[in-house]
């Protein structure tokens, strides 16, 4: 017997001038048994994400660091970065 399940997870992040995400309205739900229970464990970690702030110019490569992002929806996702150094 295989079992399997479905989560979808969808939230936004605010990404401030100074490369600072904030996460928030963060959800998931299931489909399935699997899917369902899984995206009740999951529900409980979001809620502790919600308004988390994440410094993405941490994200750094040595002396090169994260200078700036841009982020485009559509049909697809694209994020762009660009890197530097100090």
């Amino acid at each position: 017997m295989v079992m399997s399940g479905v989560v979808t997870i969808t939230g936004k992040a605010d990404v401030d001038d100074d490369l600072v995400a904030t996460l928030s309205e963060l959800s998931c739900k299931g489909e399935g048994v699997i899917g369902t229970m899984a995206a009740a464990f999951l529900q409980e970690k979001l809620k502790k994400a919600n308004g988390k702030k994440v410094p993405l110019m941490t994200f750094s490569l040595g002396d090169v660091s994260l200078r700036d992002l841009t982020i485009s929806t559509g049909k697809n996702i694209e994020i762009n970065a660009r890197f530097g150094k100090e």
